[in-house]
């Protein structure tokens, strides 16, 4: 569903394979596993069916900034409805706000999760 952006040093790609993002990589990629790739170069995969094409333009059109074309969002409302247009903003930008929190951090792909303690 995504187009792949940088988030701070490194491409979401990277960022993705971080514990925390693996539910959302999950969810975004689970019909098509092999879309990683083509959205990493800028590409959409060719066997996307229409929802997904549409959900892959949202997404891109997020990422660029400004405003979402007109057309773009009319397409989406007719063919898959307000809530479905919804959601794609929402799985969106938490997807990106989760790999900007990652990034300021400097969170290496991969590190284990350490335990919150606190003091006595």
């Amino acid at each position: 569903m995504a187009a792949v952006v940088r988030a701070g040093s490194r491409p979401l790609s990277s960022v993705a394979r971080h514990p925390v993002a693996a539910d959302l990589k999950q969810l975004i990629t689970a019909p098509h596993p092999h879309a990683t790739a083509p959205l990493c170069a800028g590409r959409r995969p060719g066997d996307l069916t229409e929802e997904e094409v549409l959900a892959a333009d949202v997404a891109g059109a997020l990422l660029d900034g400004g405003p979402l074309p007109g057309p773009l969002y009319t397409a989406v409302v007719e063919k898959l409805g307000q809530e479905a247009f919804d959601t794609m903003v929402f799985v969106t930008i938490h997807y990106l706000a989760i790999s900007a929190i990652l990034n300021v951090y400097d969170v290496p792909a991969g590190d284990p999760v350490v335990p919150v303690t606190h003091a006595a």
